[in-house]
């Protein structure tokens, strides 16, 4: 060109780098060109016009070119300037070199050069043909079971796994079994040169430990299994103990119920026998002294005076004991005057002073009414054995659907753990009626804190 920029000669490899040239220099479309360090040249930077512009001269300056067509090259430029006898710039030259396949064998030396043959992992390349191009001394071993070498073909299944690599542009990841050797293969794919490298590692340990993990897993659930069956069976095998150990419960506290009941049936009519039949044969008897007396001589009134003190003392003691078997009072009037004549009684016999305070509460059944007043006369009976007092506190309420029986001395008191509450025949006696009841027994006491028993029982079986 000469110096305002017109063509003066472009030969063929020219047009063949750039396509048709324009005539004037500043028509020159340079936007398809990049300098070295990827940044796009300006119409003011192009080698040409910087030399008609200022007159230097430009060695070897790289240009990547990427023409519209979808082609990449890159070029060496050189451009200098031609002056007349007084140094005036008149045109310039410009020489362009094509260094396109010498970069590309360069990228490959630089992509080579990242895998050196020592390393102790297989590293391959291949082309998108399946051409292998590059194997490292540690893949002697996978090419020997493909049956490939350098320059040759990979199989098919390989070359497939490539193309597709290619295509994508992603990276893949496959497991290759080479005669036993389980290899992990990574596909990267380099799309601008159209080659794979292929990065394996040797995974067969790996994959052994796998399998004696799944193994010892496999055997690990089957005994689990077992263990599971077995214990199935037992808990089976419990509940139906259970079952049974529950309705021999039930049959226990039933038979216990029953004898209960028995035994209340015989107090009640030993109880009458008594009143009835020795009471009433005792008064006749008493009357039948008292008309001997009448009639007997002077010396024999005092004997038959003694023995009418005598009839008279035996007949307290078995209308004591009728009672004691079973007061008329509590089948006849029910619980609370029951329990009134029992306090009534135990403060003329023993002097001991019953402070009670109870609730209106609906009538109570039989047996109801029974387990409260036995229980009662046991928990007096005891306290005046063992507590050392003279004065007892009874509360009789409903409470929350129950009817609650709270008795409290503050007397001695005693260790309930110690004594072993559940072996005392008499507590243990409380214990059982409340239970047949559906109810419970709780026993609080300490040494010298007095005791606490209370009974509770559901009122819903328990009004009549």
């Amino acid at each position: 060109r000469d110096a305002a920029g017109n063509l003066i000669m472009g030969n063929d490899e020219v047009v063949r780098i750039f396509g048709p040239l324009p005539q004037h220099i500043s028509a020159f479309d340079v936007r398809c060109c990049y300098r070295k360090d990827g940044s796009r040249y300006k119409q003011e930077e192009w080698p040409m016009v910087r030399t008609v512009a200022t007159g230097e001269t430009i060695y070897n300056e790289e240009i990547d070119i990427v023409p519209d067509d979808g082609r990449r090259m890159t070029v060496l430029a050189a451009t200098a300037p031609v002056r007349n006898e007084a140094g005036e710039v008149i045109a310039h030259v410009g020489v362009f070199r094509d260094i396109t396949e010498r970069k590309q064998i360069e990228t490959q030396l630089e992509i080579m050069s990242r895998f050196p043959k020592e390393n102790p992992n297989p590293v391959l390349r291949v082309t998108a043909q399946g051409a292998l191009l590059y194997a490292n001394h540690a893949a002697d071993h996978v090419l020997g079971c493909w049956h490939a070498a350098v320059g040759g073909a990979l199989p098919d299944s390989l070359r497939d796994i490539v193309a597709g690599t290619l295509v994508s542009g992603d990276d893949r990841t496959v497991e290759v079994d080479c005669g036993g050797v389980i290899y992990s293969f990574v596909f990267t794919p380099i799309t601008e040169f159209g080659y794979v490298n292929l990065y394996g590692r040797d995974i067969s340990e790996r994959k052994r430990a796998d399998l004696a993990l799944k193994k010892l897993n496999a055997e690990l659930e089957s005994r689990v299994e077992e263990r599971t069956h077995e214990l199935t069976v037992a808990h089976t095998k419990l509940l139906e103990q259970l079952e049974y150990r529950v309705q021999a419960e039930e049959s226990l506290r039933s038979l216990s119920s029953r004898l209960l009941s028995i035994q209340e049936e015989e107090r009640r009519a030993i109880a009458r026998e008594l009143h009835d039949q020795t009471g009433q044969s005792l008064t006749v008897l008493k009357l039948m002294v008292g008309r001997a007396d009448r009639i007997a001589a002077e010396e024999m009134k005092p004997l038959l005076g003694d023995i009418t003190g005598m009839i008279t003392e035996i007949i307290k003691q078995v209308r004591s004991l009728s009672l004691s078997l079973r007061p008329g009072v509590l089948d006849d009037l029910g619980l609370v005057p029951a329990m009134e004549w029992l306090f009534k009684q135990l403060h003329t016999q023993a002097d001991l002073q019953v402070h009670f305070e109870r609730d209106a509460i609906a009538e109570l059944t039989q047996d109801a009414n029974t387990a409260i007043y036995r229980i009662t006369q046991e928990a007096l009976t005891n306290i005046m054995r063992h507590a050392g007092v003279k004065e007892v506190w009874v509360r009789l309420v409903r409470q929350d659907g129950k009817v609650t029986l709270r008795i409290e001395d503050r007397g001695r008191g005693f260790d309930s753990a110690a004594a072993g509450v559940t072996r005392s025949t008499g507590l243990s006696a409380m214990r059982e009626r409340a239970a047949l009841l559906g109810g419970h027994c709780r026993i609080e006491s300490s040494p010298g804190k007095g005791t606490v028993i209370t009974i509770s029982l559901p009122l819903a079986n328990q009004i009549r």
